[in-house]
């Protein structure tokens, strides 16, 4: 305390032990602003935050609390052997076999204490760094014919602007700068859907596994998978949003990411990334609460739509998804019935 405060002050405090409020901490400097409506604020300081370089703000993070760490150590070290000593002082004759292992407790909780307030190992481990070019091979499990047949099916994406009451709000590869990421945002952006009878069924785990060297013989081809949706359906409307859609954040300007697994309820880390987009939707009846009422429960899905290799979140694989092989942007939705038959969803 005598670090944020005057010795006297940080005196006065400790000895009396009254309480204050978020005023008398704002006078001390050991809070920020005081304002009346701390989630406004939170608000605002958050999406402030995540407009800037999340490893950045971790190492400054780390290097704020490790910068006192070796005196504040030093104090808690001393702290323990002191009030440890006073435990064994103070306790009645029949506690005192009970004041070695009081006095261990006590050097221990602090210890743990003083491992929490600098933790280098955690914050400096860097991320794997993203691959944009020479992605790993995925190991080869998936029968050649069913590639062949995808490269064969394989359209190439022609991405549309995102018209919004009849005003343009996004172009048809987003506002990204990089030339790989405006193709990546083309795939996302097309319009065009595949007839039933051009959809290639895959099964989930082929669809997993695609091999990652064939990304361009394969991606835009028309599939359809069979899975359950796990997790929820997740609005893109939080900040900073997606280059992909120009970084709007309103419900008919955003991707909506569900997560399609192998069998219901599973991790994220397993997921296959699914998507609907706002180019798409408004030709489709489709709602969040009509497609979350599936996610978690015993009723496989059959979604339809083109291929697409998202590989900018290859540092994330095994993490928030199990590939960067998508259904992306989606364009049909099915249930199936009691009798084995796909339904439309919307019908």
């Amino acid at each position: 305390m005598p670090t944020l405060v005057s010795t006297h002050r940080a005196a006065e405090l400790l000895l009396f032990g009254e309480r204050f409020g978020a005023e008398a901490a704002r006078d001390l400097d050991s809070v920020n602003p005081v304002v009346a409506d701390a989630d406004l604020l939170a608000t605002a300081k958050a999406q402030q935050l995540a407009q800037k370089p999340p490893r950045a703000l971790r190492t400054t993070k780390m290097l704020l609390k490790c910068g006192q760490a070796e005196v504040i150590k030093q104090a808690i070290s001393r702290e323990g052997e002191q009030f440890a000593a006073l435990l064994e002082r103070e306790a009645k004759p029949n506690e005192r076999r009970r004041c070695p292992m009081m006095k261990k407790a006590v050097i221990l909780v602090l210890a743990i204490m003083v491992s929490v307030t600098c933790s280098p190992a955690r914050t400096q481990a860097p991320r794997p760094a993203r691959k944009h070019k020479n992605p790993p091979p995925t190991p080869n499990t998936v029968d050649p014919q069913l590639v062949d047949k995808l490269a064969a099916a394989k359209k190439p994406a022609v991405g549309q602007p995102l018209v919004i009451e009849g005003s343009t709000v996004c172009g048809p590869r987003g506002n990204a700068a990089d030339t790989k990421m405006q193709e990546l945002n083309n795939n996302k952006n097309r319009t065009d859907e595949p007839a039933d009878g051009d959809l290639i069924p895959i099964s989930w785990d082929d669809l997993n596994n695609l091999p990652a060297d064939r990304v361009n013989d394969i991606q835009g081809a028309p599939v359809s998978v069979v899975g359950y949706l796990s997790i929820r359906v997740k609005q893109q409307t939080g900040a900073p949003g997606e280059t992909t859609n120009c970084n709007l954040l309103n419900p008919d300007e955003v991707d909506w990411h569900m997560y399609l697994t192998k069998g219901p309820r599973q991790p994220i880390n397993t997921a296959i990334i699914v998507e609907t987009t706002p180019r798409v939707r408004p030709n489709h009846k489709w709602t969040t609460q009509m497609v979350a009422a599936y996610v978690n429960q015993m009723k496989q899905l059959r979604i339809s739509g083109w291929l697409m290799y998202d590989f900018q979140h290859l540092d994330v694989v095994g993490r928030d998804r199990g590939t960067v092989w998508e259904v992306h942007p989606i364009t049909k939705i099915e249930v199936q019935d009691q009798a084995g038959n796909w339904a439309n969803l919307e019908q």
